[in-house]
């Protein structure tokens, strides 16, 4: 017998590996893909030992459950099965690992199949035309007023898909005999009100798939996952909160959260707040507390990547002036300082720091000190 993920590792015309659900548990749980060596047969997966099949167990009742805090991954139903995305999968059983501090290993040589089949899958796939978006609200504008029956054989395909599960047509037999019974303006009423819920309905539907509103949903939700209408309010953010909020996480959560994978391969989120952590140390010390929107602002002078939610906070063409202690080299500034170096240089023989220039000029300047010696350079 023979290990073979290859069954498992099949990249969809929609860019995607789905798993059956049960396959997708028998996999994270520790199951193998075993296949005969002399024989064609289809691989199975089977438990290598009885951990596996506990941890199916576990899993079985995991996956699903609405009392979980975790993003749960796409599913998909076909044919009276149930799929699910595998590289969602493998994220939500990253983050399940964590919150749970299971003893399910995580099957991290899983992960680096997949992430390659679907890299390659990405390379070789031919660039694809942008679908055109479509307004159903603007293709409806004329027929908010009718029945389902009315409108246009296509439309009324849309219509059935997007309004799932509410109906166009929402009147009983018995509200149909009542309207029957009203005088001509109170049916205008109820008329006019199904439009209107009709309309509300149709723009709900392209809020929710209009390209050009990605960031806003994506925002969104990631608002719902750090809590932000919380740390909104917070007026100053230390160095590891920011950190973490950055990687899309409740700093609040850090304990809980530091064992997770956040893209579901790689360093840990602690591991990776860590590594910040000795930026920010080394650029602004180990005390350093900002508010939100200047966290932004030094990250992307950084290149950090900022996720939408908080690039939301800072208005390209409105950006604010620059705080006191701003990172910014200033020429000016440096100007002055090589003139105050080549002075010292004279009357001492002893090397002259970056702390001896920077505390002279900010006695000129009226300047606190640390601001001015983070402004300059030692160009002398």
């Amino acid at each position: 017998m023979s290990t073979d993920y290859e069954s498992f590792l099949r990249v969809m015309e929609d860019g995607r590996i789905w798993w059956l659900r049960q396959d997708a548990i028998r996999l994270g749980a520790g199951f193998l893909p075993l296949c005969d060596d002399n024989l064609t047969l289809n691989t199975e997966l089977r438990p290598p030992n009885r951990r596996a099949l506990a941890n199916e167990r576990t899993l079985i009742g995991a996956l699903g459950d609405g009392r979980l805090t975790i993003l749960q991954p796409t599913k998909l139903e076909r044919d009276g099965c149930c799929y699910v995305d595998a590289a969602e999968f493998l994220k939500w059983l990253s983050q399940y690992i964590c919150l749970k501090q299971s003893k399910i290993e995580f099957p991290t040589e899983l992960v680096r199949r997949v992430r390659i089949a679907l890299a390659r899958a990405a390379i070789e796939r031919p660039p694809q035309v942008p679908k055109v978006f479509e307004s159903l609200t603007l293709a409806l504008e004329d027929w908010f007023d009718k029945n389902l029956n009315e409108l246009p054989v296509s439309l009324r395909q849309r219509v059935e898909k997007e309004f799932f599960p509410m109906p166009w047509d929402t009147l009983t037999p018995e509200q149909k005999q009542q309207l029957a019974l009203m005088t001509a303006e109170d049916q205008r009423k109820v008329a006019l009100a199904a439009a209107q819920g009709r309309r509300s309905v149709a723009l709900q539907c392209d809020a929710r798939n209009d390209p050009s509103l990605e960031d806003q949903r994506k925002g969104a939700w990631e608002c719902s996952i750090v809590d932000w209408n919380y740390w909104s309010r917070v007026p100053m953010l230390t160095a590891e909160e920011f950190c973490i909020l950055r990687h899309v996480h409740d700093p609040r959560n850090f304990k809980i959260d530091r064992n997770s994978t956040p893209d579901g391969v790689g360093k840990t989120l602690g591991e990776r707040v860590s590594d910040e952590l000795r930026i920010i140390d080394r650029s602004l010390g180990p005390t350093a507390e900002k508010p939100t929107v200047e966290w932004v602002i030094w990250a992307q002078q950084q290149s950090w990547d900022i996720p939408v939610y908080l690039r939301f906070l800072v208005d390209e063409d409105k950006t604010p002036p620059k705080p006191k202690g701003h990172l910014n080299h200033d020429l000016e500034m440096q100007k002055r300082a090589n003139e105050i170096a080549a002075e010292k240089l004279k009357e001492t023989k002893r090397p002259v720091t970056r702390n001896m220039v920077g505390k002279t000029l900010a006695q000129e300047l009226g300047m606190d000190e640390e601001t001015v010696i983070r402004r300059i350079r030692k160009d002398w």
